[in-house]
């Protein structure tokens, strides 16, 4: 089960709110302490922190407060980690752009260790197992009237919905595209790239820039500032100081 928040209470309410204006994250929050305590509940729960420009000053602030909070539940069952926001489109409006650029998430990183002190990201570049749920076979994200899409991206978008709950047909050629044709393995410059296979990015990213003509760039986020992300990471397994 994955849970995303957009910061601590003063920053989610004010993105996220009830009809009535009321804030969303105690609501969250409290869901979120009986499901651990479940005796009945044998899951895994992922927390997702939402970073863009104008929150990342407050992730450390808000990981700590969710792992001290959901301390008391089953060990092993909540990972909490950052989500980085990317404008959908390489065309989006500069006005209304908050998503983050590859320089910017690899400067995030750093500061969480060297300004916050906060040791829980992976310095280390490794693949994730896990995926994506665009390229999982059995990963949908449901819309409001039931339509499903293979990302949260297109929700509301209908040429984008590959089906829906109530019916049982499916846009195969689109499922095809999602599952099998953003593969790193298939792009000729992946091939070429000393990262493959640690360079787990965005499959809808892959997917704009394949089928959309856009260009976003698809790249690592260490890809350019490997030699800093290994030294973090051997400090914290040194368990030696941040240098002042």
């Amino acid at each position: 089960l994955q849970v995303t928040v957009d910061g601590p209470a003063q920053i989610h309410d004010r993105r996220r709110m009830l009809a009535g204006g009321n804030g969303t994250f105690e609501v969250i929050m409290n869901n979120l302490d009986r499901l651990i305590n479940k005796e009945q509940w044998s899951g895994r729960l992922s927390i997702r922190i939402n970073v863009d420009t104008t929150n990342q000053d407050n992730f450390a602030e808000t990981y700590r407060l969710l792992a001290e909070r959901l301390s008391g539940g089953k060990a092993g069952k909540v990972g909490i980690y950052p989500g980085y926001i990317d404008d959908c489109t390489t065309s989006a409006h500069p006005d209304c752009s908050c998503g983050l650029q590859r320089p910017e998430k690899a400067h995030f990183a750093m500061e969480q260790y060297h300004r916050y002190g906060l040791d829980a990201l992976t310095y280390d570049p490794r693949r994730h197992k896990a995926g994506c749920i665009a390229t999982n076979r059995n990963g949908f994200v449901v819309g409001p009237a039931g339509e499903l899409y293979k990302c949260s991206n297109n929700v509301n978008n209908k040429e984008m919905a590959i089906g829906s709950i109530h019916d049982l047909s499916l846009n195969t050629d689109l499922l095809a595209k999602y599952m099998v044709g953003v593969e790193q393995f298939e792009d000729p410059v992946c091939l070429d790239c000393f990262y493959l296979p640690v360079c787990e990015i965005c499959p809808d990213l892959r997917f704009q820039n394949k089928f959309q003509g856009e260009q976003a760039d698809i790249c690592a986020v260490y890809k350019d500032s490997l030699p800093k992300f290994l030294e973090t990471h051997y400090t914290i397994k040194r368990g030696k100081q941040s240098p002042q």
